[in-house]
């Protein structure tokens, strides 16, 4: 879990409300919504059957990729350098990221 500060929520409100004053500046067709990039055809339902397998082979990639992520944490913990090596922890900071 987390905290929200209102210093943190009063952030997020000033750039949702930026971006969306940069959506209507860019809108080119002078009416409220999303920017229109033109040559887009509307998705149809079939879209969507072409787009699934993409969707669940990025997903599967995701979640293999974050168990490789900790397993490897939780290895380094075994074999973590001493707080006092500093070049130690930079190099495993560059190494994990």
């Amino acid at each position: 879990s987390s905290f929200w500060s209102r210093k943190v929520m009063w952030r997020s409100f000033i750039c949702a409300a930026a971006a969306s004053i940069m959506l209507a500046i860019l809108n080119n067709r002078g009416n409220a919504g999303m920017v229109f990039f033109g040559g887009v055809r509307p998705t149809t339902p079939r879209d969507y059957l072409h787009q699934l397998p993409f969707f669940v082979i990025t997903a599967a990639a995701a979640g293999v990729t974050g168990a490789v992520f900790n397993q490897a944490q939780t290895w380094l913990s075994y074999v973590r350098p001493a707080s006092r090596r500093t070049f130690a922890r930079l190099l495993e900071c560059a190494l994990v990221s």
